[in-house]
């Protein structure tokens, strides 16, 4: 009677029947404020306010009402909100027209729109090269130097 169910699928990338298609987005809505770690394999929307440690495996969108304070990990960013913090994206950044970011950037690729406030530092990777040799930081000095 019992013994003939068929176990469900655990919400394990690891397992072989894991797909993306069940990883689900996570809102954090206008209003919302969060202290601590929020961890996630699938995708973070945020319009409220979070302070502390954000991870994701997959995609981070921080609407024009959203505001984190603190270190960033992820796939991808859209930021329309505030951040402050160090932020290491492993593909791209995206910094809307009513994005600020105060603080340090690690990414592959970098995109800001006209309107954006970026005060910091960004250090980009190049192509698949070494780390050691690959990356090239782009702050107020260094800008300064290469456009003398």
């Amino acid at each position: 009677m019992f013994g003939s169910r068929k176990k469900k699928a655990v919400n394990n990338p690891s397992n072989p029947s894991f797909s993306d298609h069940q990883v689900g987005t996570n809102l954090i809505g206008q209003g919302t404020k969060i202290e601590g770690e929020l961890i996630s394999e699938g995708t973070i929307r945020i319009e409220g306010e979070i302070k502390g440690y954000l991870e994701s495996k997959s995609r981070i969108i921080i609407g024009k009402t959203g505001i984190v304070t603190g270190d960033i990990v992820c796939e991808s960013i859209d930021i329309s909100g505030q951040v402050i913090g160090t932020l290491q994206v492993k593909d791209i950044l995206f910094l809307k027209e009513t994005g600020v970011v105060d603080g340090e950037i690690s990414t592959q690729k970098l995109v800001v729109e006209t309107g954006a406030v970026f005060n910091g530092n960004c250090r980009t990777k190049i192509g698949n090269a070494p780390s050691s040799n690959s990356e090239n930081l782009l702050g107020v000095d260094n800008y300064q130097k290469a456009a003398v």
